[in-house]
């Protein structure tokens, strides 16, 4: 018996009269909110609309606290007192939120269906796996985002020829705006085309050299796993084009990280540490009571979190076990937890209460599954194909509760 595995497969982007009835899209959102130790975290939302303003709940400038008030009666009597003095408002501020819009597709052979083991239980098995890879990758993509061109129109000019195999490209005395200087990560690429061909690469660094801008450690030719696009190694010339291409996942807005250090709201900015210049960047107690220390007193809480990778837990846990002789849980001293997330940068660290991270889901979500009756060209490959798409978006409500520590070495 012959079994094929479940595969991504670019699909049409015409999905129509798919909804899912409203209920049961509520209940699907809920199952992808707990599906991670983050998600499961974090303030949700099931969104009636595809953007909203949502009431903010933290404390805003010391706005919601308990109070003494006078005794003016006798006891046993009720107490007349006028209150007005006493009120505090609970976050009169508004955060909006807004979403955009992700695909899933999986291919599925119709042996899956009939021949497997599992019998009629596969199916279900299809869709929690499914639901599975949706709450994974909207983590990821929301955590380590970063809008680079919102407008999509940043460009350079060539001033070396590095033919089909440099990996350097020269780009003037200039520096061209809007290019990530540090290399660009997971968020896009140099995107060329020539001649009705187009390349894709990545870069380590954009440096002055000399008087001279250069993409240096460029990598040629890389292929989108997720793109239509087919990138050929190009025989480049003086004068040619290179224009940002974003990342189709993790290039079109700001994630949680890049909301923690650059605010839309400059007076909110996050609070910063140099994690390298603690402890040579191993990390210790001392990043930990640091952080502690930074976070104003307002926003104190028992429930605040610790939000780094699982390598950087793993160290924390050995250097606490090492030093102390303590032994940690995910339940540090005080109720201060730590949320391991996967995929998580290893040099980095978030501390502030996790309902100051936000992510909606607008409860329009469209399904389909096609199978091989109603399809010819499905089956011609003897397929069904599952496709589904919705909305979500996040939002931080107040950046200044969330302290940023980097620098961190990623060494064991």
């Amino acid at each position: 018996m012959e079994i094929n595995s479940i595969s991504k497969e670019s699909v049409s982007r015409d999905i129509t009269d798919a909804l899912l009835p409203t209920q049961t899209a509520r209940k699907f959102i809920d199952v992808l909110f707990h599906r991670t130790p983050l998600l499961n975290a974090i303030r949700t939302i099931k969104m009636e609309s595809e953007s909203m303003e949502l009431p903010g709940l933290l404390d805003d400038d010391e706005g919601l606290r308990i109070v003494g008030v006078n005794d003016t009666v006798g006891v046993g009597s009720a107490d007349s007192e006028d209150q007005t003095p006493y009120l505090r408002s609970l976050s009169a501020y508004k955060i909006p939120l807004k979403t955009w819009e992700f695909s899933l597709s999986r291919s599925v052979d119709q042996n899956l269906f009939k021949d497997n083991v599992e019998g009629a239980l596969f199916p279900k098995k299809v869709a929690k796996f499914t639901s599975g890879r949706f709450s994974s990758d909207l983590e990821k993509s929301f955590m380590l985002s970063k809008d680079i061109d919102p407008s999509q129109n940043i460009s350079a000019t060539l001033s070396n020829a590095p033919s089909t195999a440099g990996t350097t490209f020269q780009v003037g005395a200039t520096q061209p705006a809007g290019f990530p200087v540090a290399g660009n990560g997971k968020y896009g690429y140099l995107k060329i085309t020539k001649g009705g061909v187009t390349e894709l690469c990545n870069y380590t660094a954009l440096v002055d050299n000399a008087g001279t801008w250069e993409f240096q450690g460029v990598t040629r030719a890389i292929i989108d796993p997720d793109s239509k696009v087919q990138s050929v190694a190009i025989d480049l010339a003086i004068s040619d084009t290179i224009k940002w291409q974003r990342n189709h996942l993790y290039g079109r807005y700001d994630g949680f990280l890049e909301l923690a250090q650059n605010s839309p709201v400059v007076a909110l900015n996050s609070n910063s540490i140099d994690g390298g210049s603690i402890n040579g960047g191993n990390i210790s107690y001392d990043h930990i009571y640091n952080m502690m220390q930074v976070l104003d007193d307002r926003y104190d809480s028992s429930e605040l979190a610790f939000v780094m990778s699982k390598f950087q837990a793993a160290k924390l846990r050995k250097y606490m076990l090492v030093t102390y002789g303590v032994k940690l849980t995910n339940e540090m001293e005080k109720g201060y937890r730590i949320l391991e997330v996967p995929n998580f940068p290893n040099d980095t660290i978030l501390y502030t209460h996790p309902k100051n991270l936000l992510m909606g889901i607008w409860d329009q979500i469209k399904y389909t599954h096609v199978t091989p009756q109603t399809s010819a060209t499905l089956a011609l490959k003897n397929q069904h194909l599952i496709i589904m798409r919705m909305r979500a978006g996040i939002a931080v409500e107040r950046p200044d509760a969330i302290v940023y520590l980097s620098g961190l070495t990623t060494t064991v």
